[in-house]
């Protein structure tokens, strides 16, 4: 009876089942206006077969066959786009979306949330695979697993025109491939770790660096070149498709084209902060009331230019006057990154990493509370782990994920949305401090190790 069903079989059970309860469930949320803009990038494919976002951005005619270009990367617009070969209800949106500002989106497609939540639900059991190995008691991969989902990052991702369900299905299938590469004493599944990457990156462009961070943890991990080529190789099969026809068609080596520098303009727009409102923002964004316990603390000066709607905020000012003096030094939008990073990030490479701290804790609070909570469970179950002689796994699961949020920190405004993934950590720490203090109430040797085999 034990035996009768295997533990992915339980797991897929509770996977599909429980998003289903939350999609039936949950409130419809407001549309966002980056919806509209990712349904005109499916629009333009479906219709005239182009990769491009010149109609999206304005620069293009309605109704003329728009220019090619790299501006967005093409895996959930080409989502999108085959949805709309059976779907006519998603053709009908492209093709509002495409007009004047109208109710386009008061209902998302039933065919997307059905298909968004299966890929997302199938994803999460790549995760338990990876909860499965952190941990030799049966019991850990199953709470792990139910804290996940009950944070319901799938359910309303599932219900959204934006490519962060993608990203965050990506996400989970690296994290059950990188935990099966770190017990595999071959290179092929390094190969599939090298992958994954290259499709988050297809999905969401700053995903394109994680494969070139993530080399010296897998000299750590493997202490053998052979995981790193074969993840650069694996990363490279993916990727050369769109790098070619980049080539081909757009006449440009480049990955995307220079929508890095707009994030980059308004990331920049920060290393501003004086020493008070570096203090104040660490309280200040800090998740629901961070905003109102900072007014009740501080003058309205000290954490004024940190609300993204103040006109003369870090943000606005990120978009208007900074980025119109770095074009003009760049003469115009392809130099922009490079002429930010040399004269703003360069130039004070101190400063840069100084205001990177608060941007990067502001990611972190990803699910609110959720992502408060867990933070400050990880040091003690990092701790614990650490004495035991048991924390090198769980640190390499956790690399990938705290490396992104880093990197966000570094090259945009960081909010949580962008950290998404980081829930798969979360959810481990909460299994390990659920289990460390049902030992403790049993009086049990506790068992938090990760299983080494």
């Amino acid at each position: 009876m034990k035996n009768l069903f295997p533990p992915v079989t339980i797991a897929a059970f509770l996977c599909f089942g429980i998003i289903a309860i939350q999609l039936l469930w949950q409130k419809p949320e407001p549309r966002q206006v980056d919806e509209r803009f990712y349904l005109v990038l499916a629009h333009d494919l479906y219709e005239f077969g182009v990769f491009t976002s010149a109609t999206a951005r304005g620069t293009g005619q309605s109704g003329e066959v728009p220019q090619p270009d790299n501006y967005i990367v093409p895996a959930y617009p080409a989502l999108l786009a085959a949805i709309a070969v059976f779907d006519p209800e998603m053709r009908k949106q492209m093709r509002c979306a495409v007009g004047p500002i109208g109710d386009c989106m008061a209902t998302i497609p039933l065919s997307l949330i059905l298909i968004q939540a299966v890929l997302l639900a199938g994803a999460t059991l790549f995760t338990f695979n990876a909860y499965r190995h952190l941990n030799p008691r049966p019991a850990f991969a199953y709470t792990a697993l139910v804290c996940l989902l009950a944070v319901g990052l799938q359910a309303r991702l599932a219900t959204s025109i934006l490519p962060d369900g993608l990203s965050l299905a990506a996400f989970m299938v690296l994290a059950g491939c990188l935990v099966t590469a770190l017990r595999s004493k071959g290179a092929q599944s390094w190969l599939a770790v090298g992958a994954v990457i290259g499709l988050g990156a297809l999905i969401r462009p700053s995903t394109f660096y994680l494969v070139f961070m993530m080399i010296p943890v897998v000299l750590f991990a493997t202490r053998s070149v052979r995981g790193s080529i074969a993840m650069l190789i694996g990363f490279t099969i993916v990727l050369t498709p769109w790098i070619l026809r980049n080539v081909l068609i757009v006449d440009s080596l480049s990955f995307t084209g220079s929508y890095g520098g707009i994030t980059l303009a308004q990331r920049v727009a920060y290393n501003a902060m004086t020493p008070v409102e570096w203090g104040v923002a660490l309280i200040y964004w800090l998740p629901d009331f961070g905003d109102s316990l900072a007014a009740s603390l501080f003058p309205i000066e000290a954490y004024q230019r940190l609300d993204f709607s103040t006109q003369n905020g870090f943000y606005r000012i990120g978009n208007t006057a900074l980025m119109a003096e770095a074009l003009s030094r760049a003469g115009g939008p392809q130099g922009l990154t490079g002429v930010l990073i040399k004269d703003w990030i360069l130039a004070h490479p101190l400063t840069h990493i100084a205001t990177t701290i608060p941007i990067f804790l502001r990611g972190l609070w990803v699910a609110k509370y959720v992502g408060l909570a867990a933070i400050l469970l990880l040091i003690p179950v990092v701790t614990g782990l650490w004495r035991q002689g048991r924390a090198k796994n769980f640190l390499i699961l956790a690399s990938p994920f705290f490396l992104m949020a880093g990197f966000h920190a570094g090259i945009s405004i960081n909010i949580p949305r962008y950290n998404y993934s980081l829930v798969i950590i979360y959810a481990a720490l909460f299994a390990y401090a659920g289990f460390y203090i049902w030992d403790r109430v049993n009086r049990a040797p506790t068992s938090t190790a990760i299983n080494q085999d």
